[in-house]
């Protein structure tokens, strides 16, 4: 599958599709992970250039377990209400007015849709999931030294248009999860 890691100018209104995972989970650059479902659906979008993806994905994944940190529902519940509060955070300069369109948070993956505030996609990123994992590193299960909630990195595809960006929310809905009220 086409895809780089030729990070765009960012402009306000981009519509990112970004994944990120909990600690050693495999990430969707590891032909071993469990990505298929996720190549197989932007495979066409980024083939037809509906969807432009940071980083390839694999065109096949082993799907091996992977050893990931497990959310719980109420982890789950709990990361929904904190990314909710972070985008609609005014006050915050990084991901204040990025505007949430859908996210679920699965097992050991979290995928949000959004518009961009026009900030870099990494330092946005960075910042959501300082700030919601911070939600959970006060439950004694997450207080493990040397431990982070989320696995370094995270994979993103630009979206190029309101039709892609419906069947990416779609798509995130159907993958079940934790899903987020959005308001």
């Amino acid at each position: 599958m086409r895809g780089g890691t030729r990070i765009r100018q960012p402009r306000p209104g981009q519509i990112f599709h970004v994944v990120w995972y909990t600690q050693d989970t495999l990430p969707p650059r590891d032909p071993r992970g469990e990505w298929g479902r996720l190549a197989e659906f932007y495979a066409p979008l980024i083939a037809d250039n509906a969807a432009y993806a940071y980083y390839a994905l694999q065109a096949a994944y082993s799907g091996a377990p992977g050893a990931g940190l497990p959310l719980s529902e109420a982890d789950g519940r709990q990361l929904c209400r904190a990314l909710i509060e972070a985008t609609q955070d005014t006050t915050d300069r990084l991901t204040g007015g990025c505007a949430l369109i859908a996210a679920t948070f699965l097992p050991t993956q979290a995928h949000a849709l959004f518009r961009s505030n026009g900030r870099d996609i990494n330092l946005i990123v960075g910042r959501l999931k300082s700030r919601i994992a911070r939600t959970l590193i006060a439950h004694g299960r997450w207080r493990r030294p040397g431990r982070d909630l989320w696995g370094a990195g995270f994979w993103a595809a630009e979206i190029m248009d309101a039709n892609t960006a419906a069947e990416v929310k779609a798509f995130i809905r159907a993958l079940g999860g934790v899903q987020c009220a959005v308001p």
